[in-house]
């Protein structure tokens, strides 16, 4: 129980020790410690409060704990044991920096910044590639922030941390380790002063920040020296705060003791096979059948799990009791008068696309699984009109406008339902419910990529939101315990965003659905196949899940053609996929999955081609980490959509003469002895461009322009020899891990790149 909310009336709280430069302490200048009693002076600002098992001050983002002096020290240490709660978020988390509770002057002069211990998010920083990590900041009499960073992004649950400035150098320490990541300076090295505000605007230093930009979490012990401590010192503050009885790192919540997902090679099938895409088995406008459903099934031999997408998630594609394909398509017919399409003349025929599928799985050696699309959006804004593609839309979800989580999408609204309305997650449970009753599948997927828009952010905290996807979760795997066959284990799947900045606004706290018995997540950049992601911080958080990294049929979009499915794209190659996977086991996945694989196949609007069919042959290798290392690699980053908001993209990036632009390539060179290509694009002619291209501090040299640096049989999508850059990239110049790439353009522009790649043959 908390024992009481803090309110600046009460002056109450925490030990505080403040005293001047107390030499009896080595420089203590201040100190929090939840455990002790009150401190004279102490202000309590927002939200805070103090809670028991364990000591701590609870901060909701809005709430600090702020000492009644403002200090100056010329050198400095901040040690700090704190929970974070949400991360990866587009805002900054200030945990110990400095406060003023009232309303800065607009009179006063000078400038009030000192240090800061903080999670770095944006705006205001423009380093995506550094969000999410913790960051020490001192600010300097050059009118600059000088920064050590961790090293990698911080995980929710309990950390101890100390930084230091030592008048030469910041340093950090993250759970006893030195960090090694700074900005700006590339050793961390500041040859000045800190900061001395005046008077007028000089602020008290606080845990956390009635601000917008407070810590979402707790802290349990903080403390603020005048004088940098050692290295000894940090040890020692360290084993200390591991007696405090607190789990440190992310938090171990494991559900009952499970098997390992034993998988390498997962495949999604969505249909479009036998509708969208023309194929040796469909030609266009053929009708759904049996053998046709068989033919998705035979096709990809040397997958180990396939899953079927039985329709969008709202009119079933299979018996169901719950919402009958007949009772839905002679409502649909008598609004609109129109005729069914494939899917509503199959189903009325007694198909049953889920039995077919299961069926042909099991014949064929690969075990099948059926994902649900949570909240998709095809299709749904044709629910009041008279047209075919109406047919998509339930009855329940014409009939429950209010449920709605908005129709101006101009104003990025989604017309998918609100999942804090529990009405909307019973009726999608009874979806999963008859599915997993009424067929012998293998596993069931969630998939919250199709539409990953679930709530309304202004009316729901986090942890509203982590509660209601774990409970959903866990209430799925009772139900696939309760449903399967003695002996066996029936797998739960997740299909969710690879990028961590997307999991709050979701609610998807993975070491919580791990807990929940999600055994599998299956992690996609929602429509491309994307290199660059969090997969290495994810393993980190849930080190005994499954994780599987998703890949698609193309790499960029391009113009579009007009009409659906209408924008010409970039093909992802075999040498990508092979790159992708392998880079993917060496950052801790346990397999690969493909998504949209068909759509190499010819589909939508004409005008993109040539098209091919799919590269099936990779199937079989996908699964082979030790083969995929000794392969040709490319590596890709370009420009996509669909990022989460927290998320600032690497490309596309617009740079006028003279500017600069860094990238990050997390690269796991092969053992090759070949040197390399690395290509820029931009968007437009650039004959007139001289660019000054750096991989880790080497100088490209540029050569003549190369269409295909490893041959491939895809023609589209590719842009004009005059939109590439090409450089000649030894070998030597790149390493195992994150690799800096800085494109500075000297001549010409302003440009906007969208693409970069760097092969390795």
């Amino acid at each position: 129980m908390a024992r009481a909310i803090l309110s600046i009336a009460a002056l109450l709280l925490v030990a505080a020790h403040l005293a001047a430069d107390d030499p009896a302490d080595g420089g203590l200048l201040v100190e929090w410690d939840a455990r002790q009693g009150l401190a004279e002076g102490v202000v309590a600002v927002g939200s805070a409060r103090l809670d028991e098992n364990p000591a701590r001050f609870e901060l909701d983002g809005k709430g600090a704990v702020v000492g009644p002096t403002p200090l100056r020290p010329k050198r400095l240490s901040i040690e700090a044991v704190f929970r974070v709660d949400r991360v990866f978020a587009p805002g900054l988390q200030l945990i110990v920096t400095t406060c003023s509770p009232g309303k800065r002057s607009a009179k006063a002069e000078g400038n009030p910044r000192q240090w800061v211990l903080e999670i770095r998010g944006t705006p205001p920083q423009p380093a995506h590639q550094h969000r999410g990590r913790l960051s020490l900041g001192v600010f300097g009499d050059d009118e600059r922030w000088h920064f050590a960073l961790s090293d990698a992004k911080i995980p929710r649950g309990w950390h101890h941390a100390v930084g230091t400035f030592d008048g030469r150098a910041v340093r950090l320490h993250l759970d006893g380790v030195l960090q090694h990541t700074f900005v700006p300076d590339e050793d961390g090295r500041f040859t000045g002063s800190m900061n001395v505000p005046p008077d007028n605007v000089i602020r008290r230093p606080s845990i956390g920040t009635p601000s917008r930009h407070g810590l979402d979490g707790a802290v349990a012990l903080a403390r603020i020296h005048g004088r940098a401590l050692s290295s000894d010192e940090i040890g020692r503050r360290w084993q200390d705060a591991q007696k405090m009885g607190l789990t440190f790192g992310a938090p171990v919540r494991p559900g009952a003791a499970r098997p390992k997902a034993p998988f390498k090679v997962l495949f999604s099938n969505d249909t479009t096979n036998i509708t969208s895409c023309t194929s040796p088995y469909h030609k266009k406008r053929e009708p759904i059948t049996d053998d046709r459903i068989r033919a998705t099934v035979d096709e990809v031999a040397g997958v180990d799990v396939h899953l079927l997408q039985p329709g969008l998630g709202w009119v079933p594609w299979w018996k169901s009791p719950a919402y009958p394909a007949e009772e839905h398509y002679r409502w649909f017919q008598a609004r609109t008068g129109l005729k069914l399409n494939a899917y509503g003349q199959y189903m009325l025929a007694g198909g049953d696309i889920v039995k077919v599928f299961v069926d042909r799985c099991r014949e064929k050696g690969q075990h099948p699984f059926v994902s649900l699309r949570l909240n998709d959006t095809h299709h749904l804004n044709y629910v009041d009109q008279k047209h075919p593609m109406a047919s998509c839309s339930s009855k329940f979800y014409t009939e429950h406008p209010e449920y709605r989580l908005g129709t101006n999408l101009k104003k990025g609204e989604q017309r998918v339902l609100n999942w804090a309305i529990p009405e909307v997650r019973e009726h999608k449970f009874a979806f999963i419910k008859e599915l997993c009753e009424h067929y012998d599948i293998d596993g069931f997927e969630l998939d919250f990529m199709r539409f990953p828009s679930y709530f309304r952010r202004n009316e729901t905290t986090f942890k509203q939101r982590c509660a209601i996807m774990t409970a959903f979760v866990a209430r799925v795997r009772r139900l696939l315990d309760r449903t399967s066959k003695p002996g066996r284990r029936r797998w739960l799947c997740a299909r969710i965003p690879c990028m961590l900045a997307a999991h709050d606004e979701l609610g998807i706290d993975l070491p919580a659905l791990y807990g929940a018995g999600l055994d599998i997540a299956n992690l996609s950049a929602f429509y491309f196949t994307q290199q660059q992601t969090d997969l290495p911080v994810i393993r980190r958080l849930v080190p005994d899940m499954a994780l599987y990294l998703e890949m698609t049929h193309c790499t960029m979009t391009g113009p579009s053609r007009g009409g659906g499915d209408s924008f010409i794209f970039l093909r992802t190659t075999d040498e990508q996929l092979y790159t992708t996977a392998h880079l993917a086991y060496e950052r801790g996945a346990d397999g690969v999955s493909l998504f949209n694989f068909v759509y190499y196949r010819e589909h939508g609007t004409p005008g993109r081609g040539p098209f091919n069919e799919p590269p099936f042959h990779t199937l079989a290798r996908l699964g082979q980490p030790k083969w995929l290392a000794r392969q040709p690699q490319w590596y890709v980053l370009a420009k996509t959509w669909n990022r989460p908001r927290a998320q600032t993209p690497a490309l596309p990036a617009r740079l006028s003469k003279g500017q600069t632009h860094t990238v990050w390539l997390d690269m796991a060179p092969s053992l090759g002895t070949k040197d390399g290509l690395l290509r820029v694009m931009t968007d437009g002619d650039g004959t007139d461009l001289r660019w000054a291209i750096h991989v880790n501090g080497a100088a490209l040299k540029s050569t003549g322009f190369v269409r295909k640096p490893l041959d491939h049989p895809y023609d589209a999508g590719m842009g004009e020899p005059a939109q590439y850059a090409c450089s000649a990239c030894p070998r030597s110049a790149v390493r195992n891990g994150l690799n800096e790439v800085t494109l500075r353009l000297d001549e010409g522009g302003p440009a906007t790149v969208v693409y970069l790649d760097l092969t390795l043959p």
